[in-house]
């Protein structure tokens, strides 16, 4: 992508993510365009952290995480804790309406059947 254009769409200077240009999460892409270098050196440079150091992934997920995407103003983390309230609310509510119908014991054959519920301290 033509650097000129890259440029001209962060006017505003902020390190974000942007949505073209980006391979896996736009963080190298982000980083050229706020550095105002060419993406393919960013790149370069972020593989060899990886294969040399070990350190490159976790840095990548970090900087995924907090870097705002390009419009949203919401960055990766924000993303993830949202899909994991989304998750945890869905769970809560399967819960609750599956604790009435909780499924039975099964029973051994010729075992004489409970009389009542049973005390239980770990329920």
């Amino acid at each position: 992508m033509n650097r000129d254009i890259m440029n001209n769409e962060n006017s505003s200077g902020k390190l974000v993510r942007p949505r073209d240009g980006r391979i896996i999460g736009g963080v190298c892409a982000g980083l050229a365009r706020k550095l105002d270098l060419d993406v393919s050196m960013v790149r370069l440079v972020t593989a060899l952290v990886v294969i040399f150091t070990g350190v490159g992934p976790f840095a990548y997920v970090a900087a995924w995480l907090v870097i705002p995407e390009e419009g949203k103003n919401t960055t990766g983390l924000d993303q993830v804790v949202s899909g994991a309230k989304e998750r945890w609310s869905n769970y809560q509510a399967t819960k609750g309406s599956s604790a009435s119908s909780r499924p039975q014991r099964p029973q051994q054959p010729g075992a004489p059947q409970d009389q009542g519920e049973t005390f239980n301290p770990y329920t």
